[in-house]
């Protein structure tokens, strides 16, 4: 499994069901974090993916994505 990272265009797939379904594409907009689900109960990862023109939070293990294009890393020469 890829870790996708801020900058990455990545296909999101729903895994439930026979067969994975892929959902669209989505650009990630920032970093995977743990939060708290509900409060004093459950922590869940999650990946704010811009996708149809929202910011969703995708969560792990409701929704796969898979890096289609990786971000490029910046070398710092300016």
């Amino acid at each position: 499994m890829n870790k996708p990272k801020t900058g990455d265009l990545v296909y999101i797939i729903d895994p439930v069901g026979d067969e994975p379904i892929m959902m669209g594409i989505g650009l990630v907009v920032g970093e995977t974090r743990k939060h708290e689900h509900a409060p004093g109960v459950t922590w869940k990862t999650s990946t704010p993916v811009l996708w149809n023109g929202r910011v969703e939070y995708l969560d792990k293990p409701s929704w796969m994505l898979e890096v289609l294009s990786a971000a490029e890393v910046s070398q710092g020469n300016a």
